[in-house]
């Protein structure tokens, strides 16, 4: 059986990043607050966050929306991966992802490492 932190680890440019259908993205200037309607849980999300979050559709892989990502904006491709894993790991460890077991604990801290 895989555990939640063997899930979350697992997770690679291959994954497509999906919102569970219970956490709404509501936009704040241009920064946004998910909001986990099934718990009433709220997540702010910085700017940087909210453009990375708006690549989540589904069909996109992780590795795409890198790609896209580091070519508008003309950033290293590899430094903008690690901060898209790390960003979907720490979304994926408190279950807002589709596909993953959730922790009972968030995974670490984005800004961390």
């Amino acid at each position: 059986m895989i555990t939640p932190v063997q899930a979350v680890d697992a997770i690679d440019p291959a994954f497509v990043p999906r919102f569970r259908a219970e956490v709404a993205a509501i936009p704040v200037a241009d920064e946004s607050v998910l909001y986990e309607e099934d718990t009433g849980t709220l997540h702010q999300l910085d700017a940087v966050a909210t453009v990375v979050c708006s690549m989540f559709d589904g069909s996109s892989s992780m590795g795409e929306a890198v790609d896209e990502l580091a070519e508008a904006f003309g950033a290293d491709r590899d430094v903008v991966g690690a901060d898209v894993l790390r960003l979907v790991r720490h979304l994926a460890g408190m279950g807002l992802l589709d596909g993953l077991p959730a922790h009972e604990a968030p995974v670490g801290d984005p800004d961390d490492g």
